[in-house]
């Protein structure tokens, strides 16, 4: 395959009718959330594009960004379309389907998807590939990783203001001599 993504929103009546559909050959695949090498975590969440690392710090006033990636580790190719999903605290984001075929260890990834800013607090983002049960794979069970972060509120900005020290005739004091405190 190439690697190219596509991304295609789902709706209800996209699942209506669907059967499993089975691989060309004897064997078959077996979708999964992958964590390629370099990357620090399956699901990468930063505050900046082209990383493949985690932010130190996220705050609600960033705009994050996501990274995933899904491999086939199974023995045979996948020739029909399936779907994989981001969750982001229980709600459908978005979904992508890789294109075909998906040969026994291809992979697909998705980098920098904008999941906008997130409220200060913990939320949990979840990858599931396979999403419609669609294709039958030698291991169902390893379709959905889920992780969370720690959004932080902002840091608060020093407020400036000009003040009076006791002595001065005002806050600003316009004189011709250095020393003076008074206008």
């Amino acid at each position: 395959s190439d690697g190219e993504t596509k991304k295609r929103s789902l709706h209800a009546d996209d699942i209506a009718g669907i059967s499993y559909l089975y691989p060309d050959r004897g064997e078959p695949p077996n979708l999964t959330p992958y964590q390629p090498a370099g990357w620090g975590n399956v699901i990468v969440v930063a505050a900046a594009k082209g990383t493949a690392a985690d932010g130190a710090t996220l705050y609600s006033s960033d705009t994050l960004y996501v990274d995933w990636a899904v491999k086939n580790r199974g023995e045979g190719k996948v020739t029909a379309r399936f779907y994989t999903a981001l969750y982001v605290d229980g709600e459908l984001l978005e979904s992508w389907y890789p294109s075909l075929p998906f040969m026994a260890g291809d992979i697909t990834q998705v980098n920098d998807y904008s999941i906008g800013s997130l409220s200060p607090g913990v939320h949990t983002l979840q990858i599931v590939t396979d999403m419609l049960g669609a294709i039958q794979e030698s291991d169902e069970s390893d379709n959905v990783y889920s992780r969370t972060v720690t959004v932080a509120a902002p840091p608060l900005l020093p407020n400036l203001v000009p003040s009076k020290p006791a002595g001065w005739s005002d806050r600003i004091v316009v004189a011709s001599a250095a020393g003076t405190t008074t206008s």
